[in-house]
């Protein structure tokens, strides 16, 4: 749905905001979505406001999903929540993408294009979590599933060195300054988080 973030997201755009007010960017690129766009305009405040809006980075289309939770989908499509968790990458959300479709169709080019034009350029790219976990997981040479399995916390930033033969990671999250190397991978039980090392490119 394309709607706007709620109290704790404003407040979570603003710890992110004060932490990176320092660093230098050449550029800040958003998804056009209502919610990336109030989060960006806060981030980007202390860096002259300038945000480059790419509907590349929109969130993957839920299609008739949209909107609903796991018990609603169990409900009103009985079948397809279990069908979308034993092929998440590849299932296709009905009147929308699926994860496949967006890795090929928007991702990859939107990577080739940052790695052309931006490669010596320091850009911040504000996007959702379903957009993150698949650059993110191109960028690390992860496996469909693997990209499936990154966490992306509202107030997770992830510094990435995207480099020819390497990729080198590093999160932080605003709310507890938690920090580390790696990206952040939810076990089994979908409760926790653990903290993964990241995968070198071949």
């Amino acid at each position: 749905m394309n709607t706007l973030i709620n109290k704790r997201g404003i407040s979570q755009a603003g710890l992110i905001s004060q932490k990176l007010k320092d660093e230098k960017f050449d550029f800040i690129f958003s998804s056009p979505l209502k919610r990336c766009v109030q989060t960006a305009k806060i981030i980007a405040k202390p860096h002259g406001g300038k945000i480059i809006y790419r509907d590349g980075l929109a969130e993957v289309n839920l299609g008739k999903y949209t909107g609903m939770d796991r018990h609603e989908i169990e409900v009103n499509f009985p079948g397809d929540w279990s069908r979308r968790v034993d092929s998440k990458y590849s299932f296709l959300h009905e009147a929308g993408e699926s994860y496949r479709e967006v890795d090929e169709k928007r991702v990859k080019p939107l990577l080739s294009e940052f790695r052309e034009k931006y490669s010596s350029r320091s850009i911040l790219v504000i996007t959702h979590a379903g957009i993150c976990r698949l650059l993110l997981g191109s960028m690390l040479g992860l496996h469909p599933q693997e990209k499936m399995e990154i966490e992306f916390p509202n107030d997770c930033i992830y510094y990435i060195d995207y480099l020819p033969h390497k990729t080198f990671v590093k999160y932080y999250l605003a709310e507890s300054k938690k920090d580390g190397t790696g990206y952040l991978h939810r076990l089994d039980d979908g409760k926790k988080m653990e903290f993964m090392k990241f995968k070198e490119q071949a």
